[in-house]
C-alpha cells in the first residue's frame, strides 16, 4: 500500500520541485580522484584481469 507522499514523488514535478526546495541553500562541491565506494570493486576487477592474463600468457 503506497502512502500519499510516495504516490506524488513519482511524479517529475512534484520530486523536482521537492529536491529545489531541500537544496536551495545548499552548497556543491565539486570531487576529483578515485571513488572510495568503488575502491574494493577496482581490486576485484583487477585480480580477475590478472588471472584472465596470467592464464592467456
Amino acid at each position: 500500500m503506497c502512502t500519499r507522499l510516495e504516490i506524488e514523488v513519482r511524479t517529475p514535478t512534484v520530486a523536482a520541485a521537492m529536491l529545489d526546495r531541500l537544496l536551495h541553500r545548499a552548497a556543491v562541491v565539486g570531487i576529483d580522484g578515485p571513488s572510495y565506494r568503488l575502491r574494493s570493486h577496482q581490486s576485484h576487477a583487477d585480480n580477475l584481469r590478472k588471472g584472465v592474463t596470467g592464464r592467456a600468457g
